[in-house]
């Protein structure tokens, strides 16, 4: 029926329709109330002189009137729409890319009171000293960067992957994950890298030095001027910050002196060097270093002065 409604109406209007037809333009005004009204005012909009004319010329002033009332789209507009549907898509794709794939600051400083837990995208933990911060790259689509900034003191626990190695960068070194496991320190004068498992790649920002630690408690020491020295430590006492406490089990007071420079740029001076061989025991706050001088001093009887 809806194929020919409008020839069918148009008899209608002309009266030549059948009963039959008449019946079925009478359902259709009844099922389509809007679309009839159309018609009927196409009808109306008849300006002939007499309601009394051919037939024919009614059914033929309906129709062309039904036809003027669509909508019909010239080609060359059609293909602009296309064009538009096209243009739309790219934007909403590029809007899409711009909003997935954009990168992203991502920064951490560590302000409180304790030590700072953050985990990275790609699932590395890392372990921030009080004052420490962390800087790096990523995307909402899940894009990291492995590469991060850094200043103070952080434990690094990294993911492990051949094909995208982690490197950590600051002012006077890249470190380059070979392994998994290691500290980095940046003090004033020196950057302190200790590695606790694994194996890193340690290269000063001058390009002039390299070295490879692959030892449990290999120590790195850069200095301003880009030199670097390697040397074995007792991983248990120069990680033990992390549990924010140093653990002195049956260290020498001369190992503890040394963790002060290497680990808190503090430089001492004991003039009986035979006190530096005296074992100590015991625990102190790791973020109390002048505090572990007090103590030696008082367990050995002799003066400390910090230089």
């Amino acid at each position: 029926m809806k194929e020919n409604i409008e020839n069918i109406i148009a008899k209608y209007f002309a009266g030549e329709s059948t009963s039959v037809e008449k019946t079925q333009v009478e359902k259709f005004k009844k099922e389509n109330p809007s679309e009839y009204e159309k018609y009927l005012k196409a009808y109306n909009e008849n300006h002939f002189e007499s309601r009394v004319f051919e037939s024919s010329g009614v059914k033929e002033h309906v129709l062309r009137s039904i036809n003027e009332n669509k909508t019909v789209l010239p080609p060359y507009y059609k293909k602009y729409l296309r064009y538009a549907a096209l243009f739309a898509g790219l934007f909403l794709l590029s809007a899409l890319y711009f909003y997935f794939f954009q990168k992203q600051n991502i920064s951490y400083t560590n302000n409180t009171g304790d030590k700072l837990k953050i985990e990275l995208p790609d699932g590395s933990k890392l372990l921030l000293d009080k004052g420490a911060s962390i800087a790096y790259e990523k995307t909402r689509a899940g894009w990291f960067s492995r590469e991060v900034t850094m200043n103070g003191r952080i434990f690094f626990n990294i993911i492990h992957n051949d094909k995208k190695p982690f490197k950590v960068i600051e002012k006077r070194v890249s470190i380059t994950d070979l392994g998994t496991e290691f500290t980095v320190n940046v003090l004033s004068n020196h950057t302190q890298i200790i590695l606790s498992s694994g194996k890193i790649d340690v290269i000063s920002n001058n390009g002039k030095q390299e070295q490879i630690a692959e030892k449990k408690g290999e120590q790195i020491i850069v200095d301003n001027a880009g030199n670097i020295n390697k040397n074995q430590i007792n991983p248990n006492l120069y990680t033990s910050w992390t549990k924010k406490k140093l653990f002195f089990n049956n260290c020498t007071v001369g190992e503890v002196i040394q963790l002060l420079h290497d680990s808190y740029d503090i430089k001492v001076a004991l003039t009986d060097k035979s006190a530096l061989d005296k074992k100590l025991s015991g625990s102190a706050p790791s973020d109390n270093p002048l505090l572990i001088l007090k103590a030696i001093s008082q367990i050995i009887h002799k003066k400390i002065v910090v230089n």
